[in-house]
């Protein structure tokens, strides 16, 4: 059984170590600054902007996102800019994607989209060698 829940569903203890431990053993994540990860998860935990996937009982998935503009995620996409957060929340951009199964992607992303209140969704795929491709998006 496979569901997707936010950060008020569970003690935050329990998805927070779950969501670590799931990030410490995903690539490109494991090979992150501890202090980096933590407080980003830590941030989008007390900002009650990711979602979990728990499949049978166990943490499968984390997603976590920043609201930005329009105008940032431009910059960001091109390269000539830095992905942050802005009070214009025009747009969703996951910042923190981690699944042991690659079905539960569309599923996560579909959630918080429609969390967000049917903002565009936008992400790049990152690797240990650097950004793989082209921004992706979920208009």
């Amino acid at each position: 059984m496979r569901e997707i829940v936010d950060s008020t569903a569970f003690e935050k203890p329990v998805l927070f170590t779950s969501a670590i431990d799931l990030l410490a053993s995903t690539a490109p994540f494991d090979s992150f600054e501890l202090g980096r990860i933590v407080r980003s998860v830590q941030f989008q935990m007390d900002q009650n902007t990711c979602l979990f996937c728990i499949e049978n009982g166990r943490m499968g998935g984390y997603l976590g996102w920043i609201l930005t503009s329009n105008e940032i995620v431009e910059e960001w996409r091109t390269n000539s800019g830095t992905l942050r957060p802005d009070p214009a929340a025009q747009v969703i951009v996951v910042t923190i994607l981690a699944v042991s199964s690659p079905d539960m992607i569309m599923p996560l992303i579909r959630k918080a989209k429609t969390r967000a209140g049917g903002r565009p969704v936008h992400w790049k795929r990152l690797s240990k060698e650097g950004i793989t491709e082209a921004l992706r998006s979920v208009p």
